[in-house]
């Protein structure tokens, strides 16, 4: 059967020359068995590369997870499938997230991927090899909806239990250490959504409703500490949906100047730091061809604005990326894919390799999945404004046993800031703390990361910031 979907989509490649020259791939793989895959989630790794997560069989479930590790080129380093003894069928999420070690918490389903069965936690090594797996079973299952790594060094998760929203922390041996009620008010329970970083806390989303219906969320701040915070209303329309990733927040992203960026299938809207609406720009005015829904969005290396999406039309589709600049317009759309419309077995995901600047997208294309590279914007090498910090950073590159030097002209004022490459803040330190008033430079801890780029986040007393990258081996 397989074959079938193959040479299927090569015609409709050859019939279709005008759209898959749209862009020209830089690299391209494909990946897959010999049954039908599903890629549901891509991760970049610290390391370098790409993780690719997925279940064999179809998008409602089927006899295993996989893993793939690729380089940076998208060349297969290692392959795993994972099987779960006491489930006949499995399906993965999109939610998939790497901790400081390299290890990568992979959340799945048991049975059918709906809130009311089965959630598998699987915790893997470097080398796709399984640390530990856990299980919840029957209506009291958490229903997970985002994960992220957080400068804690714990996971921390977005999940809807016994019918109320939570923000939730799980350490890297899995235990709950923290669970957070987040119910939309004292008379409504609503559901949970997508949750970002913010200062010393993570801004949730969350929905006065979990029925498949058309609502209004609105962001609530939770600290570090597991206090709930600041909450704001938002002007979002949100389709709240039970299967839906993010269940029907697609991205929620921190962009430049304390704002956000919110994609929904129907549209990408910037967010004030309040949460009042800068734009919103409807994703049925850019469809490359039939009705255009958005998926994920990245920022990309100039300062753009990058969501792929999955156009449908006549029992064919087509996976492009649209890019808008910061103030709303629109730059331009390129289309990857094409192909024979097989129903529920496509998706893409979007990275942004800094390096570079290439789009890689990762695409779910009958049978097979594949990754592959398109020219993307320039990297923009930011020019630090006369009062900058102006710091240097050494030894650069430097070793696990190896303190890291960061010498600075002028005093510096508020965080240090470590990020990765995908902007998750890993480490903060106080600069009144770690810089001395009479001294030049001073010295910060990298140990426990894992081998990689990072960058580092200095601020003057002026407010001017300057950010430095630095490779760990």
């Amino acid at each position: 059967m397989k074959h079938v979907y193959i040479s299927v989509f090569a015609v409709f490649l050859l019939l279709s020359g005008a759209f898959s020259a749209a862009a020209q791939a830089i690299w391209s793989n494909r990946y897959g068995t010999s049954s039908v895959d599903v890629l549901k989630a891509m991760q970049p790794v610290r390391a370098g590369g790409y993780l690719l997560s997925g279940t064999q069989g179809s998008a409602f479930g089927g006899s295993a997870f996989f893993l793939v590790r690729t380089t940076a080129t998208g060349d297969t380093i290692w392959t795993k499938k994972q099987r779960i003894r006491q489930f006949t069928r499995v399906a993965a999420t999109d939610l998939l997230c790497e901790d400081n070690a390299g290890h990568v918490l992979l959340i799945g389903a048991g049975q059918a991927p709906a809130p009311s069965g089965a959630v598998v936690l699987l915790l893997n090594q470097a080398t796709g090899d399984t640390l530990w797996t856990k299980t919840f079973t029957g209506p009291d299952a958490p229903d997970f909806v985002d994960l992220a790594w957080s400068p804690a060094q714990d996971f921390v998760l977005t999940a809807n239990v016994q019918g109320h929203p939570y923000l939730l922390r799980i350490s890297s041996s899995g235990q709950i250490t923290q669970q957070v009620l987040l119910d939309y008010s004292p008379t409504q329970a609503g559901g949970v959504s997508r949750l970002v970083r913010g200062t010393a806390g993570y801004w949730v989303l969350l929905s006065p409703t979990v029925s498949n219906a058309s609502a209004t969320p609105k962001a609530v701040f939770v600290s570090d500490s597991g206090v709930r915070g600041p909450e704001y209303a938002t002007t979002l329309t949100l389709y709240y949906n039970a299967l839906s990733p993010g269940r029907g927040i697609c991205s929620f992203l921190p962009v430049e100047g304390g704002n956000f960026l919110v994609v929904t299938s129907g549209s990408i809207t910037k967010l004030s730091p309040t949460f009042t609406t800068l734009w919103s720009r409807a994703s049925s005015t850019y469809s490359i061809t039939g009705a255009l829904g958005f998926l994920q969005a990245q920022r990309s290396t100039s300062g753009n604005y990058v969501v792929v999406g999955i156009s449908r039309a006549s029992h064919t589709m087509s996976i492009g990326t649209f890019s808008f600049d910061p103030q709303g317009a629109y730059v331009g759309s390129k289309g990857y894919f094409g192909g024979l419309d097989y129903g529920s077995d496509q998706n893409a995901c979007l990275q942004i390799a800094p390096v570079t600047g290439h789009f890689v997208v990762g695409a779910s294309l009958g049978a097979d999945y594949h990754l592959m590279a398109l020219a993307g914007d320039p990297v923009l090498a930011a020019t630090p404004p006369a009062r900058s910090a102006g710091g240097r950073l050494y030894p650069n590159p430097l070793n696990e046993q190896e303190l890291l030097t960061v010498a600075v002209p002028v005093p510096l004022a508020g965080l240090v800031t470590l990020t990765d490459t995908q902007g998750r803040v890993l480490r903060t330190w106080n600069a009144a703390q770690v810089a001395k008033p009479n001294s030049s430079s001073f010295q910060v801890s990298l140990q426990g990361l894992a081998a990689g780029m990072y960058y580092l986040c200095l601020e003057d007393a002026a407010k001017s910031r300057q950010i430095l990258r630095v490779e760990k081996r």
